[in-house]
């Protein structure tokens, strides 16, 4: 799943105009809604009470008893067969919620373009109107109480209409058309009949596609449109408590990443092309979990595609976002990068698993005869295949669970997040051991239990080498170290590369207000990493000064995160009107660069010759200048409070700082220690990491 970045941002007064047309329609919109909702809750009574009787399908399997309808009837019976082990969430909260979609679709109507944060601001006024209202969750139903045979029967004739019509039905084997293109869902959503409007949609769609006869080329025009036309929206994933179906998905276009996800895959499914939602659970080295992608099932399966070892590669076209390196940017040798620092351009995958409509026996099997208080909730359904292999190099190990904890009968492996290990792994115990299968390397894994919902470690966290090797790491008896620590999360390259925008910039000194006696005080020569101090070496005074951006190629806006000035007294920065060429995009304008703090950003809507500065009103010496480029704050910032953690079967504190400069320094740490170090001033992007030669290593 792939997003579009662009440059160009409304201007204030544009969006402005635009939100006031929108709330004029979106105050009709939610006067409707209200009584659309107050009508359901009157008349819950006319709503068709959802079947608590397994539905009979005989009638399905009797329209396929003749030779010629064998495929058929074998497809019959992998759904039939498979149904109730799928669910959906029904009932009036969720019919409730629809109007969510409805709204939105009712002001695209009307207006050429709904933007993001208005679907935003609809979602959130008519949760607000039924705050209350609304059950706690809605009433999950299997499909085989929910699925009618009559609907069943549909689904399999436009499958196979889609599947035998197709030009690539040949190279798509029978078990993989009745996993990747027969189901009529793709997670648990509500099931809804939407494949015969979307085959004649996307059927006329296809016929643009480069090759429209070629499976591959019809799979990546179809995904693109569809991505490129369906926003991927965090802010619903957090505020929308239900899986989007299909119908709703196609009336907001937008959704949270599983949403999207299962919304392009239904579309693909529908003119035949074999379609997966593959799964990570969380990644290895950052924060964020629960990653989708669409995938398409080929004959022939590529594997060990690239590996997690950190490198200048792009395998963005294997796994969207698991990388952030652009051979077109600029690759940083180490003496362009300050002493201590790694740019990590990878994001580690220690699992991924395929969304499948049949079961997997294995973990059939765990959730058949393993207590439910010791399985996951990742693991406590077994339509999960694991795929790593598929697309990167893995390792099969082995792990001792020591006798307390056989009795939870399942281990797991799992990874760092700050709100705690998550599992990604699972294995039987046998004999006080545990298998895992095609695991991830140059991850840190902790091997633990699970019971009623907590994480209980089992042993040491370890690491896996590049010849599959486990390192466990263990704090070494009576051994400590002194060390400096100058950031609590990775340097992810992403970052890195906003540096690119201030390298050839320089800032001036003048007393003409076109700046026509201008005075260079400083040059950027370097790529300038978070806070830099200058001592300008120029003992004329001026009253205008100003940061001019570079010229040349650009990747991204003009920008830089903090400008400071200062003159006699350096505890304190020079005052003055801000003064540019252009003032900036939304939320961005001049003053974020002079307002102190280093988590805003100018930014540029203007393409060359641009500048920023401040008028001090009279002349003055000029002594210092700091300034900062755009960054993720990660860094050790002056004034926060840090507090740095090791690991020993529990997270145990080596005690509080408040940092004074751009580094922090601990008299005694463990020596082989796996550390966390935590800011209590805030942001929540912090990873585990161990030192090796007096670096951060991170995980």
């Amino acid at each position: 799943m792939s997003t579009k970045k662009h440059f160009h941002m409304p201007t204030v007064n544009s969006k402005m105009a635009y939100f006031q047309k929108a709330i004029c329609f979106m105050s009709i919109i939610l006067i409707l809604a209200m009584d659309s909702c107050q009508q359901m809750h009157e008349d819950s009574s006319q709503i068709g009470a959802d079947s608590l009787e397994t539905i009979s399908y005989q009638s399905v399997l009797d329209r396929y008893d003749k030779p010629q309808d064998s495929l058929k009837r074998n497809a019959a019976e992998f759904l039939i067969y498979n149904l109730s082990r799928h669910a959906g969430y029904y009932g009036d909260d969720i019919r409730i919620l629809s109007e969510v979609f409805m709204a939105i679709d009712t002001l695209a109507y009307h207006t050429d373009n709904v933007q993001d944060f208005v679907k935003n601001q609809i979602l959130d006024s008519i949760l607000r109107i039924n705050e209350g209202r609304l059950p706690a969750h809605g009433n999950e139903i299997s499909d085989d109480k929910k699925v009618t045979p009559g609907f069943l029967y549909n689904n399999i004739e436009f499958a196979f209409k889609a599947w035998q019509t197709a030009p690539w039905r040949d190279s798509i084997a029978f078990s993989d058309f009745c996993e990747y293109i027969l189901p009529y869902r793709v997670r648990n959503e509500q099931v809804e009949f939407w494949r015969p409007q979307t085959y004649m949609d996307n059927l006329i769609d296809i016929k643009n596609a480069p090759k429209p006869k070629e499976l591959r080329s019809v799979f990546d025009y179809l995904k693109s449109n569809i991505e490129s036309t369906t926003t991927l929206n965090s802010y619903f994933a957090h505020k929308y408590p239900f899986t989007q179906n299909f119908s709703n998905t196609l009336k907001a276009r937008i959704g949270a990443c599983e949403t999207t996800t299962a919304f392009t895959i239904s579309n693909l499914r529908s003119v035949g092309v074999p379609a997966a939602l593959d799964y990570i659970p969380h990644w290895g080295n950052t924060n964020n979990k629960n990653h989708y992608v669409v995938k398409l099932i080929e004959k022939r399966v590529k594997k060990h595609q690239f590996s997690n070892v950190n490198a200048p590669i792009n395998t963005w076209g294997i796994v969207d976002f698991s990388s952030d390196y652009s051979r077109d940017r600029h690759f940083f040798r180490d003496d362009e990068i300050p002493k201590g620092m790694r740019i990590q351009y990878i994001k580690t995958i220690p699992k991924i698993y395929r969304y499948t409509f049949s079961e997997n026996v294995i973990l059939k099997e765990i959730n058949e005869t393993v207590p439910q208080e010791f399985i996951t909730q990742l693991f406590s359904k077994s339509n999960l295949k694991d795929v790593t292999d598929e697309y990167m190099q893995s390792s099969t190990i082995m792990v001792d669970i020591k006798p307390e904890y056989e009795k939870k009968q399942v281990a797991y492996l799992c990874v760092f997040d700050v709100d705690g290990w998550q599992p990604v792994a699972i294995s039987r115990i046998s004999s006080g051991r545990a298998f895992f299968d095609k695991v991830g390397n140059y991850i840190m894994y902790l091997p633990a239990v699970y019971d009623r919902g907590n994480i209980i470690p089992t042993g040491a966290p370890f690491f896996l080498d590049s010849l599959n090797l486990i390192h466990e790491v263990k704090q070494g008896p009576n051994n400590y170290r002194q060390t400096k620590l100058i950031r609590k999360a990775p340097l992810y390259s992403y970052t890195a590369y906003h540096t690119e925008a201030l390298k050839g910039g320089r800032f001036e000194g003048a007393n003409d207000k076109d700046f026509k006696d201008a005075i260079i005080l400083y040059q950027i020569e370097n790529f300038p990493f978070y806070m830099n101090v200058i001592q300008v070496k120029q003992n004329k005074q001026f009253r205008y000064l100003r940061y001019v951006a570079p010229t040349g190629r650009k990747f991204e806006p003009d920008n830089i995160a903090e400008i400071q000035f200062f003159g006699s007294d350096t505890s304190q920065s020079l005052k003055g009107e801000f003064i540019g060429k252009t003032d900036g995009s939304w939320g961005n304008g001049i003053d974020k660069a002079f307002d102190h703090d280093l988590g805003t950003y100018y930014e540029s809507t203007a393409t060359n010759d641009v500048w920023i500065g401040i008028d001090l009103g009279k002349s003055e010496r000029i002594t210092t200048i700091k300034f900062c480029p755009r960054n993720d704050t990660n860094c050790i910032l002056p004034g926060n409070e840090y507090e740095l953690f090791f690991w020993n079967n529990k997270w145990q504190s080596l005690g509080r700082k408040k940092a004074t400069t751009y580094n922090l320094e601990y008299e005694k740490v463990p020596d082989n220690a796996l550390l966390w170090l935590k800011c209590h001033s805030g942001g929540r992007e912090e990873r585990i990491f161990t030192i090796n030669e007096g670096i951060q290593q991170w995980w």
